[in-house]
């Protein structure tokens, strides 16, 4: 963002991450805390490694049903993207992955958790990498606020949650287009913000429509969200984009505050989503 001194910007297994902190002094310690948790994330949910405790459990649920001893960061992931699956009415389900098998191995309500075990139905694939950053970057900034001094923004993979102190002035937060220019500076000194973009030239993957498998349409080139936390912010930018033209309606249902950007080039803002200048989120 280049606005604080205490800023750090860097890039951990492929997810670009942000740490500002009001304390110089704790910078340091906060970076070493964001990569270990993002070394965490993806050895736990990641796709992309075939030794992830997510990946192990799509190769053991190929054939049959499973019921398998999972790790307590893994049963928390799970726990949130169900969470967010059951907010957004299966909008962003994790079971997108399974999409291409049988109708049987889909549908987070039958993913089953239990006392350090899973039940996964056959077939059925994990998919944790719309929620679990923003899951991680929830706990994380809690747990930096609870343990050291002063305040902290910590953005994971695009989802951004602050706690503690903050400015004078808020966190100042820049809405950048996915190809980096920015349309807006917002700020806020308590709500997350998350962003989810549908495929674009930077490279981000499709958001796939559980209801039909297929990517979902190109309606909005991304979708912002201010919420509780990033979690929650997450799932309704994600179902949005599933959504595509009945999101902004969908979304002010819900009371939810977000802006919208068409492939046209126009915006859409639901009620409380500050317009094109610095307010309070």
């Amino acid at each position: 963002m280049g606005r604080y001194p205490h800023e750090a910007t860097f890039t951990v297994m492929d997810l670009d991450c942000l740490v500002i902190t009001t304390e110089p002094e704790e910078l340091f310690p906060a970076i070493d805390e964001v990569i270990e948790t993002v070394n965490t994330l993806a050895a736990t949910a990641s796709l992309d490694l075939h030794g992830s405790e997510v990946s192990r459990l799509g190769r053991l649920a190929r054939f049959a049903e499973i019921t398998v001893p999972a790790s307590d960061t893994l049963i928390d992931y799970l726990r949130a993207a169900l969470w967010a699956a059951d907010l957004t009415g299966g909008l962003v389900d994790p079971t997108v992955g399974s999409l291409a098998s049988d109708d049987t191995s889909r549908g987070w309500e039958r993913i089953v958790l239990g006392d350090g075990v899973v039940t996964l139905p056959r077939g059925c694939v994990l998919d944790l990498g719309a929620t679990a950053p923003a899951r991680a970057a929830d706990l994380l900034v809690r747990r930096l606020a609870e343990e050291h001094r002063g305040g902290f923004l910590v953005s994971i993979g695009g989802d951004m949650a602050v706690a503690g102190d903050h400015p004078d002035e808020g966190w100042r937060i820049p809405v950048t287009s996915p190809t980096g220019k920015m349309l807006q500076l917002v700020s806020t000194t308590r709500a997350a913000l998350a962003r989810s973009a549908s495929a674009s030239t930077d490279g981000a993957p499709a958001v796939v429509d559980p209801r039909t498998g297929d990517a979902a349409d190109r309606v909005w080139t991304q979708v912002t969200v201010a919420a509780c936390t990033a979690l929650e912010a997450n799932a309704w930018a994600t179902a949005s984009v599933v959504l595509g033209e009945r999101a902004p309606d969908w979304l002010t249902h819900f009371g939810v505050s977000a802006r919208l950007e068409r492939r046209t080039g126009t915006t859409r803002f639901t009620k409380g989503w500050p317009h094109p200048r610095l307010v309070a989120a």
